[in-house]
């Protein structure tokens, strides 16, 4: 299971524990089985003060629920490494043969800027070409497509690359292997 699927459960767990921690009065409703067949407003709509904990509840349920998503989010693009969110910065950037700036990168120029944080060619695609692949692919690796074109993998069997000359920094389905520089 990914990462990102475990804290979802997690998510939905903590937020059937929130709703109960939340709404306990919600549990406190009559034993009696009203029809929900049109929902349960229809079922209370007889008592108002049943129909109105069961609204407070349900905003307070997609509040929670919203701020459960938001910390979600926040704590996977907090887990990304830097590597990843340089390359993520320049996608759309046009490819540039022989170039590592913003204003163009070959391959193996981004991947270069993305693991160090400096323009020019620590690496080149050839360096990654020689290196054995790894089992266990996380965010930041490089995938070696060739021995003359290499990305950064950036998870969910994605990678960021500059193809070729005439197209930008993309976003493609990782093609080749992956290693650890």
């Amino acid at each position: 299971m990914h990462l990102h699927n475990r804290k979802s459960v997690l998510g939905i767990a903590l937020s059937s524990l929130l709703v109960l921690a939340i709404c306990p009065a919600a549990f406190a409703l009559p034993l009696q089985q009203p029809s929900f067949s049109d929902g349960p407003e229809q079922a209370y709509a007889d008592e108002p003060a049943q129909l109105e904990l069961i609204t407070t509840c349900r905003e307070q349920i997609d509040e929670t629920a919203a701020e459960i998503a938001a910390a979600e989010a926040a704590a996977i693009e907090a887990a990304k490494p830097e590597s990843v969110r340089r390359a993520e910065a320049c996608l759309g950037v046009p490819y540039r043969s022989g170039s590592s700036s913003p204003s163009g990168f070959d391959c193996s120029g981004l991947v270069s800027y993305a693991l160090t944080g400096r323009y020019g060619h620590a690496y080149t695609s050839y360096s990654f070409w020689g290196m054995s692949a790894v089992s266990d692919p996380r965010p930041g690796d490089v995938v070696a497509c060739s021995p003359g074109h290499c990305g950064l993998y950036i998870g969910d069997g994605q990678m960021i690359h500059a193809p070729q000359s005439g197209e930008r920094v993309r976003v493609e389905a990782v093609r080749g292997k992956i290693v650890r520089p």
